[in-house]
């Protein structure tokens, strides 16, 4: 945008630059609980800290194509309560069922 400005009948010319900004918000995985959102960007770095703190901020989100994630840590993900371990190694052995197929 050029903008002339007259001042004591001098007319100075310049260019006002603006980066476009969106109106965004913030809030823990802790306060999210409960709630469902159109879309998250998550940053699961080493800050995630339990086992369903994960779980709970990727489960935010109406649609998988809405979830963004950042500085993802893969290591800090991969947790599992032993007791579930347990009761899924426990039904692999006895159960012979086909495991289910994975989506893209």
């Amino acid at each position: 945008m050029h903008v002339c400005l007259l001042l004591h009948f001098l007319c100075f010319r310049y260019q006002i630059l603006q980066f476009p900004l969106c109106i965004a918000y913030a809030i823990s995985i802790h306060k999210s609980q409960g709630i469902s959102v159109d879309g998250v960007i998550l940053d699961l770095g080493t800050g995630v800290f339990s086992d369903s703190m994960a779980y709970v901020a990727l489960s935010r989100a109406r649609k998988l194509r809405t979830v963004h994630l950042i500085d993802l840590d893969p290591s800090s993900l991969i947790m599992c309560d032993s007791s579930a371990w347990k009761e899924y190694n426990y039904l692999r052995e006895h159960i012979n069922m086909e495991p289910l197929p994975l989506c893209n």
